[in-house]
């Protein structure tokens, strides 16, 4: 849905309009009528944060349909309350079909920046999405039209233009991680990513040959088990005014379905696999939103794909394989796949592509769930500053990062067996921590960072910020650490 910005409330209007309220126990309000002020005092709403009343108004020559919204005393809104905001007010209006978002009614006495009405509107459209596709019975309960009456309305409508893209990138992100394993694959998604070059992207697809010819052992032996073959997809978006300068690489993780390989996933652990592709999604969506929005920047994103499957060509505990790197891995767990193809993509990024810094956004481990839940995302930096921008950028979009430790004191984490390192670690210390150190020997020193989404990407219940399922955290945080990086 794209809003629509008016400096006019339409004449023929019949929708719903939003009416804010401020905490009426702690301050006065001279902004409301005394028709509303009565109905307020008779179903005692008083104006607390996160509080909605729906009001019909009878008068001589028309009825009033309201939602009043409690405001709280908040005189100023963070990012993070403003899409709260948003996302609650589109629960409160989910079965109405036009809505009224007249900015001086919503906020009364004193207008927010427009920015703020930006972090409103991205939470009140975020919200509103559900993955209904394959219900024949679904019904329509999103809102059709959204009117937004604001004297700055131009400005808001060329702000939207850069915004929506982003808005609707987060939605085709959802749509992504939702969609079933026989559905989205390694080659289906790769055709997906192909048909980016109609944004102006220069897409290379990489077949098995390829990959071989590359030497990408271990995305190679992580696929081996499936019937459909692995894909690494490079995507690049030159929007500097110097084509040469290094461009950041973000890789992502693409396993469109993780059953373990020979190393099979329980039953309960096994479903829900499907979002182990949540990290290649994200950067597929956006390198788009760079190319939308002539990023002034260069940008190449990674998709390693792969499927990790058990068959009698699966990769065995016991194995040793050469990464593109020339490292051999010897494989103590055939689910520990996501480090094995994001290697081989890291090692492409600094062999290949000179990059000014490398980021990697994974489903990478369940033991960084049990760490941080749902609410922030593990990240793991061997430079400070990048780690600042991250981290900032988290804050700014409300994809919230905490900085986990990858100091000299976890060396000794990757251990040495018949190989020059072992994939994985049956201990229960520092799980999450031993991924990315494993990770961190494959970027040659570069200014890198890994963020941990194996408890962000996917939510089992309601959040203030999304409906259950695939929450495409990630892609706003990174598209905000992108842009401030153009503008330095």
């Amino acid at each position: 849905m794209k809003p629509e910005f008016r400096t006019e409330v339409p004449a023929d209007w019949k929708g719903i309009r939003i009416v804010g309220v401020p905490d009426l126990l702690k301050q006065e309000s001279s902004n409301l009528s005394p028709a509303v002020r009565e109905a307020l005092n008779a179903q005692n709403f008083t104006g607390t944060p996160n509080s909605f009343l729906p009001l019909i108004l009878q008068k001589q020559d028309r009825v009033d349909n309201l939602l009043l919204a409690g405001l709280g005393e908040v005189p100023s809104l963070t990012p993070l309350q403003s899409r709260r905001f948003g996302a609650l007010l589109a629960d409160a209006v989910r079965d109405r079909s036009a809505i009224l978002f007249r900015t001086e009614d919503v906020f009364p006495g004193a207008l927010p920046d427009e920015q703020t009405l930006m972090h409103v509107l991205n939470g009140f459209c975020a919200r509103q999405y559900s993955f209904d596709r394959y219900r024949s019975d679904r019904e329509k309960t999103v809102a059709q039209r959204l009117v937004v009456v604001d004297a700055r309305a131009a400005s808001l409508a060329q702000l939207w233009e850069r915004q929506g893209h982003i808005v609707d990138a987060v939605l085709r992100v959802k749509d992504l991680v939702s969609e079933p394993p026989n559905v989205l694959y390694p080659e289906s998604m790769a055709d997906m990513a192909a048909q980016l070059k109609n944004c102006g992207l220069e897409v290379t697809v990489f077949d098995e040959q390829a990959l071989a010819e590359l030497g990408m052992g271990a995305l190679l032996g992580v696929g081996q088990g499936s019937a459909r073959p692995p894909r690494l997809v490079a995507l690049r978006w030159t929007g500097d005014h110097n084509p040469d300068n290094p461009p950041v690489v973000v890789a992502g993780k693409g396993i469109t379905f993780d059953a373990g390989g020979l190393s099979l996933k329980t039953r309960p652990h096994m479903q829900g696999m499907k979002n182990d592709m949540a990290g290649a999604a994200v950067v597929m969506e956006l390198l788009r939103c760079a190319a939308e929005n002539r990023l002034p920047l260069n940008v190449v994103g990674i998709l390693a794909l792969a499927e990790n499957m058990p068959s009698g060509k699966a990769l065995r505990p016991d194995d040793i394989i050469r990464t593109m790197s020339g490292k051999y891995v010897e494989i103590l767990s055939a689910d520990g796949e996501g480090r094995l193809v994001l290697c081989d993509a890291l090692w492409y990024a600094v062999s290949r592509l000179n990059p000014s810094c490398v980021i990697d956004i994974a489903t990478l481990t369940g033991a960084m769930s049990t760490a941080l839940g749902w609410q922030k995302a593990g990240l793991f930096c061997n430079d400070d500053a990048l780690a600042e921008e991250l981290y900032r950028a988290g804050e700014q979009t409300s994809e919230r990062l905490w900085r986990m430790p990858i100091d000299a004191d976890y060396d000794d984490l990757v251990p040495r067996g018949d190989a020059d390192m072992e994939n994985a670690t049956f201990g229960q210390n520092a799980r999450s921590i031993f991924a990315a150190k494993f990770l961190e020997k494959f970027v040659d020193g570069r200014p890198w960072a890994h963020i941990d989404i194996a408890g962000t990407a996917w939510s089992e219940k309601d959040t203030p910020m999304a409906r259950k399922g695939a929450t495409a955290f990630g892609l706003q945080l990174l598209y905000q650490f992108l842009e401030r990086r153009a503008s330095a």
